[in-house]
């Protein structure tokens, strides 16, 4: 096995590259640090998680990733808890004549809700509606 590579960490890869396998109904979800930041071009791509400062042509690269067209993608969505609305329009107005961010939210709904789905213990009826439609035990179970 060889070590470090992208194959070695993610066997269920089976041999296949991250570009590649997050091309397949097998894999929709990807974390990603810096490597894919800047150079990952995936048209599938709809939404972004940013946990981390991003600035100039940086954060301009990095959420650009997201600016691809695909057969029914219409939105893109990025949840950031790293940086405020002003920093990224900031980033963004050297290289664009007009920057604007649509429907720009408060971050405690993110909170707010999870207290919420933790009161109505909703996590157990997905788990077991998971169950159910897979037909055999969660793994985590």
């Amino acid at each position: 096995m060889e070590k470090g590579t992208e194959t070695s960490l993610d066997p269920g890869l089976k041999g296949r590259g991250l570009r590649e396998a997050f091309n397949t109904e097998e894999y929709q979800v990807m974390l990603a640090a810096n490597k894919f930041q800047t150079g990952f071009d995936q048209p599938l791509l709809v939404a972004m998680y940013v946990d981390k400062k991003l600035s100039g042509v940086a954060a301009v690269q990095t959420l650009s990733r997201l600016n691809r067209k695909a057969k029914g993608k219409d939105k893109t969505y990025v949840l950031d808890f790293a940086n405020s609305a002003e920093e990224i329009v900031e980033a963004f107005e050297p290289y664009y004549e007009a920057t604007t961010l649509a429907d720009v939210t408060d971050p405690n709904i993110v909170h707010e809700t999870a207290a919420k789905l933790d009161a109505a213990a909703i996590y157990r009826e997905i788990d077991g509606l998971v169950a159910g439609f897979l037909g055999r035990k969660l793994r985590w179970q």
